[in-house]
């Protein structure tokens, strides 16, 4: 079973994004949850604890990119007691964002809010330049416009390679 928990976390340079509220419908009744400012949560898988970073789902509705902790790898790349992407790259506390849901192509964020592409297959990790990431209110708005400009992205990212030293 999967359980969810917020923790408390610094606040993205490049985000301001405010609570924002979740609709759903139960016995003809419209419930309306609000969802903390605080967009990294934990997620419990098989007793471990792995961070990611929680969107609003509308966000990724009609794409083949995910958020569901389910659908990120916490266990194989991101487990915290575990070789994991993160040590491999010397890059303190890369955590996913989205995964492209047809491949393993990754969208990351890190303790400083720096946002990476991450192909998991290829072990390549790009580091997205700020170019990119600035002048967002949301992590949201940020991960589309990663999404949308993907290739020009991908073009104007820099290689992190493994066992470098840390910024």
């Amino acid at each position: 079973m999967t359980s969810h928990s917020n923790t408390s976390s610094s606040e993205s340079k490049h985000s301001t994004a405010s609570t924002f509220s979740s609709k759903h419908r139960t016995n003809d009744q419209t419930v309306i949850e609000l969802v903390p400012k605080d967009p990294t949560k934990y997620c419990e898988h098989w007793g471990t604890i792995a961070p990611y970073v929680a969107l609003d789902p509308e966000y990724l509705e009609n794409l083949c990119w995910s958020n569901n902790p389910d659908d990120l790898y916490l266990e194989t790349y991101f487990h915290p007691d575990k070789p994991n992407v993160a040590n491999s790259y010397n890059v303190e506390g890369l955590k996913p964002v989205v995964r492209d849901t047809n491949t393993d192509f990754f969208i990351l964020q890190d303790v400083e809010d720096r946002f990476y592409l991450w192909e998991a297959w290829e072990g390549l990790l790009l580091r997205v330049p700020d170019v990119w990431t600035e002048g967002f209110k949301s992590n949201e708005q940020i991960v589309m416009n990663l999404i949308i400009y993907m290739s020009f992205v991908e073009r104007d990212s820099v290689p992190i390679y493994r066992d470098r030293r840390s910024d």
